[in-house]
């Protein structure tokens, strides 16, 4: 999966910002992020762990990405908030 934006900022200049998350089995195996790379800890976190992003892959590389737009039994892991 690849996003890639070019957006303007105040100052009229153009920022890139690229994602590219790697899948395999629906498994990140990898990716690339270019620009705004703020929320990369998150992505590599399920890399790391090895975390099944099947049911939320397209959230991965969306402009509001954050740990929010995982799955509730993902990120309350991440957090360490027990479940319900």
């Amino acid at each position: 999966m690849i996003a890639t934006r070019f957006l303007a900022n105040e100052a009229g200049l153009t920022m890139f910002n690229y994602r590219k998350v790697i899948l395999k089995d629906g498994v990140v195996v990898g990716m690339i992020l270019a620009g705004d790379i703020e929320k990369s800890g998150i992505i590599f976190s399920l890399l790391k762990d090895r975390v099944n992003a099947s049911s939320f892959k397209e959230s991965l590389i969306a402009d509001d990405f954050g740990i929010i737009s995982l799955p509730e039994e993902v990120w309350r892991t991440r957090l360490e908030i027990p479940l319900k």
